[in-house]
């Protein structure tokens, strides 16, 4: 990560962190979307949240 980007760790529509996504045992974005509102407005944050569901990480480098 470069060291003047800070690392993407939320769904800020939502309000809600990936480890808290995470933590809560959901594996899939539609029930992370039915559950914590995210991924909905914007929709920022889902190519990060699918990754999260892939990888298991909750910290990301900012995608292009």
């Amino acid at each position: 990560m470069a060291s003047d980007s800070k690392p993407v760790r939320m769904c800020v529509c939502g309000q809600v962190t990936f480890k808290e996504i995470w933590d809560s045992g959901l594996r899939d974005l539609e029930s992370a979307q039915l559950v914590f509102d995210c991924a909905k407005s914007c929709r920022l944050c889902e190519p990060y949240i699918k990754r999260m569901f892939e990888t298991g990480e909750t910290e990301f480098e900012v995608m292009d």
